[in-house]
């Protein structure tokens, strides 16, 4: 059983005028920065996919940052440090799979470099 994973940084790969579609697993991400003729310089916008074969399944954060991709970055960092912790979690049936990852979410967000770097943004 192998997991896919992407991990997206809109600042990294901003796809403005320009429309990118990629397939992770059983997801199809799309990923639009906007038009620059309509004003836009930037796409601060980030997401974190990870799709595991049957039958398991998959899990999709994403960040829509606004005054910065800042704040979308390290959110997509702290996940990738998770994902193992994810996977598990979606080996577990529905119910325990969402109070496993509100205790991830707790504990990936409230703490460690995510809270510091997140009070100087």
């Amino acid at each position: 059983m192998t997991a896919r994973s992407r991990l997206w940084v809109g600042a990294d790969e901003p796809y403005l005028d320009a429309f990118h579609v990629e397939v992770c697993g059983a997801v199809a991400m799309g990923m639009f920065g906007g038009m620059t003729q309509a004003g836009a310089v930037a796409n601060e916008d980030a997401a974190v996919v990870l799709s595991v074969p049957e039958p398991f399944g998959t899990f999709a954060a994403l960040f829509d940052a606004h005054g910065g991709s800042d704040s979308a970055q390290l959110g997509v960092r702290a996940l990738k440090g998770r994902l193992d912790d994810v996977r598990a979690h979606l080996s577990q049936s529905v119910p325990e799979f969402f109070r496993g990852l509100g205790r991830l979410a707790t504990e990936t967000f409230s703490q460690g470099e995510f809270v510091i770097r997140v009070g100087t943004i």
